[in-house]
């Protein structure tokens, strides 16, 4: 929950802060400000807290909180198998997302990705991968130069989805985006391999069913 007041708190002001900031592990609804508690209010709101304010705990519920980590993790390994099948797609997605306000990724480290420029650029690399992916002599995606680029995008954006979800520690989000990225990488490469020598037909048949896939599954997970 936001600060009721966001500077020069005075006496009997009132100040929302969120349960796990006080590190409060009894239910209860409101806490005189003692030193510590001031303390870690003053760095939670970058504001001063003066003794006699009153801090109120919005107190999360343990298993809402535990769907809520769960749910942010099957997102980031989701966007991990994304980045698998198409690496530069989760990003490109991931950026858009964040610039039209579906993640909110205000006032985290990330902020950027919701920048003109960020969604500028990975969307021209996205364009720039789909062209190339289909060209005869672009490397398999399990070789070393492929296989790093999945993992990184998959582990970041998997951040990203982690982030805007506001579930901690955001390093989880890293893990299981690189998990998903694994996933997508291999799945992918032997599942277009299988159907363009069962059916076959030529590789472009397959890539391009492939990118439809991994563009529509990555607007429906950041959507």
């Amino acid at each position: 929950m936001s600060a009721v007041c966001s500077a020069g708190l005075p006496t009997g002001c009132s100040v929302d802060l969120p349960v796990h900031a006080l590190r409060v592990l009894e239910r209860t609804s409101r806490i005189s400000a003692g030193r510590e508690t001031r303390a870690t209010a003053e760095q939670e709101l970058g504001a001063t807290v003066v003794p006699g304010c009153t801090i109120r705990l919005a107190v999360e519920d343990p298993e809402e909180g535990e769907g809520k980590m769960n749910h942010a993790l099957l997102l980031a390994v989701g966007i991990g198998i994304v980045a698998g099948l198409r690496s530069l797609t989760a990003p490109a997605l991931v950026a858009w997302a964040a610039h039209l306000g579906w993640l909110n990724l205000q006032g985290t480290p990330i902020s950027w990705m919701g920048s003109a420029v960020a969604v500028g650029v990975f969307t021209l690399l996205a364009i720039v991968e789909l062209i190339g992916d289909v060209l005869p002599k672009t490397p398999p995606r399990t070789g070393a130069m492929g296989l790093s680029a999945r993992i990184v995008m998959g582990g970041f954006t998997g951040l990203c989805l982690y982030a805007a979800a506001q579930a901690r520690p955001p390093v989880m989000g890293i893990v299981f985006g690189i998990i998903g990225a694994l996933i997508g990488t291999y799945g992918g490469y032997h599942a277009r391999r299988a159907l363009v020598n069962g059916l076959k037909v030529k590789d472009i048949l397959i890539a391009i069913p492939e990118d439809v896939v991994a563009i529509a599954l990555g607007y429906w997970i950041v959507r």
